[in-house]
């Protein structure tokens, strides 16, 4: 069980260079809220108390997001969006399957991205982390049944 993942953070530092812009006028926001949100925290091995103290937290920039990368005019964000999380799914899912958990495969991607790219200084790194949830909450990578 290796902790490497191949990947370019390149990909996912336009895309977060691009919300990250457009989060000054961000449209009307819309409900977030996933069902079964706890059966799949289960499954991926993430506690209630990490869910609700970490990713949770993260709600308002997933709703931005949510509306970034639905709007027409973002098509191109859309497909490097798509590209990163077929990238990043399927390294995500054998980890889960060699008995990893989510939890823990999250931080060891984080760094990755980091070490691979100086594109995430602090705030923008914010901003990694965010996204790396989003992908996990909106059924993009992880264990869904």
């Amino acid at each position: 069980m290796g902790n490497k993942f191949i990947f370019s953070p390149t990909i996912m530092a336009e895309i977060i260079d691009a919300v990250y812009n457009d989060v000054e006028n961000p449209s009307k926001l819309e409900d977030f809220e996933r069902p079964n949100i706890e059966e799949k925290n289960t499954l991926n091995g993430i506690t209630q108390d990490f869910f609700d103290n970490v990713i949770k937290e993260c709600y308002d920039e997933f709703y931005k997001i949510d509306n970034f990368l639905k709007n027409p005019s973002n098509v191109q964000y859309q497909k490097k969006y798509a590209a990163i999380v077929k990238e990043i799914g399927g390294a995500v899912y054998a980890k889960i399957l060699s008995g990893e958990n989510l939890q823990d495969i999250l931080p060891t991607l984080l760094n990755y991205a980091k070490l691979k790219s100086s594109n995430f200084d602090s705030e923008k790194g914010y901003w990694l982390q965010v996204f790396s949830y989003y992908m996990y909450v909106n059924c993009d990578i992880g264990k869904k049944k």
